[in-house]
């Protein structure tokens, strides 16, 4: 199989191996700086010697502007998909031609990138650490391929989160590599992060696969930050499997049963096998499309190459039209600008009930390779089903009849939390959130009262003491207090939302948030739950880790982490990055 990036220079790795490394230095501005030199002086021969100060303020002004210049392209590297390799001769010979006073070279313009990373780190940490409300991570594992026998892996952990805007945001909080064979724990690597960020005491979910974080590794992320914060319903949704996975998972569980059929296919009609599951499928499409157009009837065909049989050709068909379904449902959730939590458990009701039906089908082939599909969908269910369904309830379309709904269909399921656990695990998590929102009223909202002698009050009974009726008024203030109605029965009892395909459910809450003040929060954070570490394309690699970006990489340790996070935080930063 061919593996990304095989035509690597040996020089690309151990810029990734090292440290500080950006690339060779600029060997100059590619202009000829004696005739430059020159022309310059019979300028001055023509000027009077009053103008000297002048020069120097010219000369002053031109400095200036270069380091503006340099300031302004570590910026657009930091920000944007610009190569940080700035000594690309196309590259500096544009500089040259907008200011051929400007030299760059690599040292200057990593120290420049690094010291904006650190001044935006410093507000994206204050925008997290001020926020007021829980964040979500997600931990992945890149991989660059060297060669058959080298690779290269890279932690990219990410925080998610709905602003104050109601936008979904995707920050990067460490990008390095790490090499599991030389003790280097992925465990370890992510509380060092959140040390960095002082975020420990805000985390309270984690997405990751199964193949990167196995379960003692997220048992001890768990421990460690159950210590210092409230991890919901004791901690029950905390490790999130990644739906990608299975997708991915369920894919290859089908081609597996016609492998030596694949063996075949690659040698008649593609070159190697794919590292995405989708163009898998695709190319057994175009195989079948070709079939039928008798493409390898041919005398010529059949005897250079295994051509299937009319049963294996039927297989293929099969497998083909059961992961195609399951592509349809995975563009559903995968293929949109951002993936909220709500759209899964709908689309994998879908997915389910389509390869129930498959599995009865009086094709034994088919049958079976249903039912190994639906086992594994089964599974991913039962251990996301809590945190999925909460998101549907924050779904003003779904709510808990879709809920006491969708239950009946997972009955088959053991130890899928039926209906009634659903609704409590939901005022369970409101009761919190209300505890700790009014703890967090009670320490800000009385701080700046004063009496009219200019002493702060700090207990609400010493505020009615000073209103006629004093402890009476305050004992009726609060028994009408108990009796209202909460916002969560409210939204709970009203009707639910007409069904919308092109609803969006961050609008809706963006605009409703005042009439439900504390639902309104869980669904703030339930639904920015990543359910899965990769989206768009990214979310199809099956056979291999997904690759980095090979310039980032090879810019040096210290770069590749400030432009993989600066290149996320750009996103929805209130905050103007202006340094």
């Amino acid at each position: 199989m061919k593996r990304p990036y095989d035509a690597a220079d040996a020089d690309d790795i151990q810029k990734v191996d090292g440290d500080d490394s950006c690339n060779s230095e600029c060997q100059g501005n590619g202009r000829d700086e004696s005739e430059d030199s020159v022309g310059d002086e019979d300028i001055r021969l023509f000027e009077d010697e009053g103008d000297d100060e002048d020069i120097l303020e010219d000369d002053c002004r031109t400095a200036v502007d270069s380091e503006i210049a340099q300031h302004a392209i570590a910026k657009f590297i930091c920000f944007d998909k610009m190569t940080p390799h700035v000594e690309s001769y196309y590259f500096r010979d544009f500089i040259a031609s907008l200011n051929p006073s400007l030299t760059l070279d690599s040292n200057t313009t990593k120290k420049d990138c690094l010291k904006i990373f650190e001044e935006a780190k410093l507000k994206a940490k204050r925008t997290l650490n001020n926020m007021g409300r829980l964040i979500a991570l997600s931990v992945d594992v890149l991989t660059c391929y060297k060669n058959w026998n080298a690779s290269y892996d890279f932690m990219c952990l990410s925080t998610h989160f709905i602003d104050d805007s109601w936008k979904f945001r995707k920050w990067i909080l460490r990008f390095r590599r790490y090499d599991m064979w030389r003790s280097d724990f992925i465990d370890a690597a992510i509380l060092k992060s959140l040390d960095d960020w002082n975020l420990e005491g805000k985390v309270y979910s984690l997405t990751s696969r199964n193949i990167d974080a196995c379960e003692e590794t997220v048992e001890s992320i768990k421990s460690k930050l159950k210590e210092k914060n409230r991890l919901p319903l004791d901690s029950r949704l905390f490790s999130v499997s990644c739906c990608a996975e299975m997708f991915g998972s369920m894919a290859q569980d089908a081609f597996q049963e016609i492998s030596t059929i694949i063996s075949k296919l690659e040698k008649l009609h593609w070159s190697r096998s794919e590292s995405m599951w989708h163009i898998t499928n695709s190319k057994l499409k175009n195989a079948l499309e070709m079939e039928t157009l008798g493409k390898f009837n041919s005398e010529d065909t059949r005897r250079d190459y295994d051509v299937p049989s009319a049963d294996e050709w039927e297989k293929v068909r099969i497998v083909y039209r059961l992961v195609e379904n399951a592509h349809n449902v995975a563009k559903q959730v995968f293929e949109t600008r951002h993936s909220t939590a709500n759209k899964f458990l709908y689309n994998l009701q879908e997915l389910r009930a389509n390869l129930i039906l498959e599995a009865t089908s009086s094709v034994s082939f088919a049958s079976c390779v249903a039912k190994i599909m639906l086992r594994r969908l089964d599974k991913y269910i039962k251990e996301t089903f809590l945190v999925l369904a909460i998101a549907s309830v924050m779904d003003p379309r779904c709510k808990m009849q879709y809920i006491e709904y969708i239950s009946r269909k997972f009955e088959d399921i053991d130890g899928i939390f039926p209906s009634g656990a659903v609704l409590e695990a939901v005022r369970t998590i409101y009761a919190d959130y209300v505890s700790h929102g009014i703890e967090m009223d009670n320490s800000e909202g009385t701080s700046n009262l004063k009496t009219e002698e200019g002493n702060p009050i700090n207990d609400k009974e010493e505020q009615f003491q000073i209103f006629p009726g004093g402890q009476e008024y305050s004992e009726f203030v609060q028994s009408n207090n108990q009796s209202k109605k909460s916002d969560l029965d409210s939204y709970l009892e009203e009707p639910v939302l007409p069904w919308d395909e092109n609803f969006n459910v961050l609008l809706w809450w963006k605009s409703e948030a005042p009439k439900y003040p504390n639902v309104s929060k869980i669904a703030r954070d339930f639904l920015a739950i990543p359910i899965s570490v990769a989206t768009s394309h990214d979310a199809y690699y099956y056979l291999e880790n997904r690759p980095p970006d090979h310039h980032v990489i090879t810019s040096g340790a210290e770069m590749m982490n400030a432009l993989m996070c600066c290149r996320s935080w750009k996103s929805g930063l209130k905050i103007d990055f202006e340094f």
